[in-house]
């Protein structure tokens, strides 16, 4: 781990020895064993995108628009193997009402009951739900943070964080601890949490919801897209879905689940 990190940080260091500032130089190399030190206390591993080992469904990150857009390093606490398994993707607003928190939680647990990992981003709301739900079942579920691993976000959800390692889940994070969460790499997180799922499902999102960058993705990737169906269409924070289902997305109704769960099922394995 320890090696391959250090060949990014030799590239970097590289770049800045053309400016000759030896100031700079000095402060890199000090960083950067700072953060290889405190990681390796935490038992974060970290993965170049030069790697071998570097998550397979990584490679596929792509942006809104469809533009590549890999992770250059990717750190990685908890249960590797959830890289590899069958996943769903989970996310939506953090106001869900109260048929957004039913589902999420149905939709969640359901998911996590056949044995495919619940990927969401430990936000309030529809991500928090998620996360619960799959434990509650004794499923796996991981959690894609945009700070660095030793400073979970939000901090209300410091304890769900541990919960999920503690049930054999993982956390990621494309940012090196350190790393405080801003506006920015929230949205950047995005498109690694619709690369990191086979498939995404959205619970709830307004038009202008956070939540449309990583579904906005997920299309991009010609992934396949979920969006929960409700009865009533008129709130605002189910516009997203419609909107979503006019690009393309499938809807999904706990009426269509349990009548042919093995559809939805199916269309994870279907790239």
């Amino acid at each position: 781990m320890k090696k391959s990190f250090t060949k990014v940080i030799a590239a970097v260091l590289s770049v800045i020895m053309l400016f000759s500032c030896t100031s700079v130089m000095s402060f890199a190399a000090d960083n950067a064993e700072r953060i290889i030190k405190h990681s390796e206390d935490l038992g974060v591993r970290m993965f170049t995108c030069i790697e071998d080992s570097f998550p397979s469904r990584l490679h596929g990150a792509v942006s809104e628009k469809g533009k590549q857009d890999v992770p250059v390093l990717i750190h990685c606490l908890g249960n590797l193997d959830l890289l590899e398994k069958s996943s769903l993707t989970v996310i939506g607003t953090r106001n869900p009402n109260d048929a957004g928190v039913k589902a999420a939680e149905y939709f969640s647990s359901e998911f996590a009951s056949q044995g495919v990992n619940i990927v969401s981003g430990l936000a309030l709301g529809c991500d928090s739900i998620a996360h619960e739900a799959a434990l509650s079942v004794n499923g796996s579920t991981t959690a894609i943070l945009a700070g660095g691993l030793d400073s979970i976000y939000p901090k209300e959800n410091r304890g769900l964080a541990e919960r999920i390692l503690c049930a054999g889940g993982l956390l990621i994070s494309e940012n090196p601890v350190f790393t405080q969460t801003n506006k920015y790499n929230l949205v950047a997180r995005d498109r690694i949490q619709a690369a990191l799922g086979d498939g995404t499902l959205v619970i709830q999102t307004s038009i202008n919801g956070g939540t449309m960058h990583a579904a906005n993705a997920t299309l991009a990737a010609g992934k396949p897209l979920f969006v929960v169906d409700y009865k009533d269409s008129t709130a605002d924070v189910v516009q997203g879905n419609l909107l979503l289902k006019g690009q393309g997305a499938i809807g999904l109704s706990s009426l269509q689940w349990k009548e042919n769960s093995e559809f939805f099922i199916g269309k994870l394995s279907s790239l």
